[in-house]
């Protein structure tokens, strides 16, 4: 609880927690809240057969799959917003946690099918399939893309609020040049084939009135 007046904190929730969603009780006599950890699993659909099978047994977000189909990284939260990134192959065998952070999510594979791209809230970072190779970019984006000879990694940094600017790394120099690509362009979700067009989706702001593009 927090007092506007004397600016104080008092807890007065306890337990193993975590406690979320805090909702006054509309008598006055106390708050409503959702206590303990939340669970889930990732499944699998088959879309002909129209089976369902369970991958992995966590409360997993962001699945993202490699261009091959053969792995997938995804991100297992176990106390928001600390989360485990892991990458497994697609039946979800053979884990391997790759960073423990708060991260914003996952990002995009490399067209190599190993290398991948994800993002915390300090900064950017490439690292391959088994963990090896960790690259850290310090600027921190929304979202990442890696160009089709997987020599750039494109990404979106929110340089004030609900303003992405797009940026360009070099990886063949250890990440040290960059170069600014695009102003107030939303955030960069893919690159095209030829290596000559971005695509970016923008939000709705309410600063701007600029909607989903």
């Amino acid at each position: 609880k927090y007092d506007l007046e004397d600016r104080s904190l008092r807890q007065i929730t306890f337990g193993p927690g975590p406690d979320h969603w805090p909702l006054r009780d509309p008598a006055g006599k106390g708050i409503f809240y959702v206590n303990g950890k939340s669970s889930g699993h990732l499944t699998e659909y088959k879309v002909q057969s129209k089976e369902t099978k369970d991958v992995v047994s966590d409360d997993v977000h962001q699945p993202t799959i490699s261009p091959d189909g053969q792995h997938l990284m995804y991100v297992a939260l176990f106390s928001p917003p600390e989360g485990d990134l892991w990458v497994s192959d697609a039946n979800g065998q053979n884990k391997v946690r790759i960073a423990t952070s708060e991260l914003i999510g996952t990002g995009r594979w490399a067209p190599d099918n190993f290398h991948l791209c994800f993002m915390t809230g300090e900064a950017t970072y490439v690292v391959g399939a088994d963990g090896s190779g960790l690259r850290k970019f310090p600027r921190t984006s929304g979202s990442c893309a890696w160009s089709p000879d997987q020599k750039f990694l494109y990404a979106s940094s929110e340089e004030k609020p609900g303003v992405f600017n797009t940026w360009k790394w070099d990886l063949g120099v250890a990440g040290k040049v960059e170069e600014k690509v695009a102003d107030n362009c939303g955030l960069v979700t893919d690159v095209d084939p030829s290596g000559r067009y971005l695509l970016s989706v923008g939000f709705l702001s309410a600063a701007t009135g600029r909607g989903l593009n």
